[in-house]
């Protein structure tokens, strides 16, 4: 296994992991894994094609969390595929339709920075 599938790999854990914790109201578990998530958005960063297209690939996967931070990680590099996925998520009935729109509303007015 090479570094980006390494962490690609924590990168969704963490993100299946945090959804899991907000759903059960656990938020010393939401919180560790936001900050695992926020590392490896970092390192994928660094990476960088290689990095931006594996988290390219995660907009498509079946967890609505793993597709939510994907799409707001995916923002700066890849705005028209990340907002599709946003707005997808902000039209189901999903519990992270909110978290989704709040993420639009927070990008289109400038005030949302990502790793």
């Amino acid at each position: 296994m090479n570094n980006v599938d390494s962490v690609i790999g924590s990168y969704t854990e963490s993100a299946i992991a945090h959804g899991e914790a907000t759903m059960q109201g656990d938020n010393k578990l939401a919180n560790k894994s936001y900050d695992e998530i926020i590392s490896c958005a970092k390192q994928l960063r660094a990476l960088g094609n290689s990095g931006r297209d594996e988290l390219e690939k995660l907009l498509k996967h079946s967890n609505d969390s793993v597709r939510l931070w994907a799409a707001t990680h995916s923002l700066r590099d890849n705005e028209i595929k990340a907002k599709s996925a946003l707005n997808a998520l902000a039209k189901s009935n999903g519990i992270l339709s909110f978290s989704a729109e709040m993420v639009l509303t927070e990008w289109d007015g400038g005030r949302l920075e990502t790793p």
